[in-house]
């Protein structure tokens, strides 16, 4: 019975990620294929698919391994490293589920603002006509959204394993 049940708001704010992996991941798990992938897949000849495949596979591999420098230079690494200081500080002090959520919080701005980034160069490069270089664009602004989302929870980035994780 939960009524009288003394949860901490870090088990709490546990307990709730942990719902939203499920809802995630049984989302996930059905695989759907939407109505415009299918009108696309009808549209795009066999060659060019391969060939923007090839495209994006070239892009991530260049991005992945010389590109973060580069990416780097698009944020302040050093403030967003401070900040998850000052909140990790605050969630341990306060202990409270204002304090934890700021993470998420913070991380879901961040995400917001390169979606919208994101949508706006690729809108552009379209008006301009300009279309195999917005694939480099866009993986770098994937990567540059995870590797902020990355340092607003405190991780890094740069070891091996954790670019597999990210691929």
């Amino acid at each position: 019975m939960r009524l009288f049940d003394k949860r901490t708001p870090l088990q709490k704010e546990w307990e709730k990620l942990e719902v939203q992996e499920q809802r995630f991941l049984q989302k996930r798990s059905e695989k759907r294929e939407s109505i415009l992938n299918q009108k696309l897949e009808e549209k795009i000849p066999p060659k060019l698919q391969k060939t923007l495949d090839t495209a994006f596979a070239k892009a991530f591999a260049l991005i992945f391994e010389k590109g973060t420098g580069v990416i780097e230079k698009t944020y302040q690494r050093t403030k967003l490293e401070q900040d998850y200081q000052v909140r990790q500080y605050m969630a341990d002090v306060k202990q409270n589920s204002k304090s934890l959520r700021s993470f998420s919080k913070k991380a879901r701005d961040t995400g917001t603002k390169n979606l919208l980034l994101s949508g706006v160069s690729g809108i552009g490069m379209g008006v301009l006509g300009i279309g195999l270089p917005d694939i480099p664009v866009f993986t770098g602004m994937i990567l540059k959204n995870i590797y902020e989302t990355a340092l607003q929870y405190g991780y890094s980035y740069e070891s091996r394993e954790e670019k597999y994780f990210i691929a």
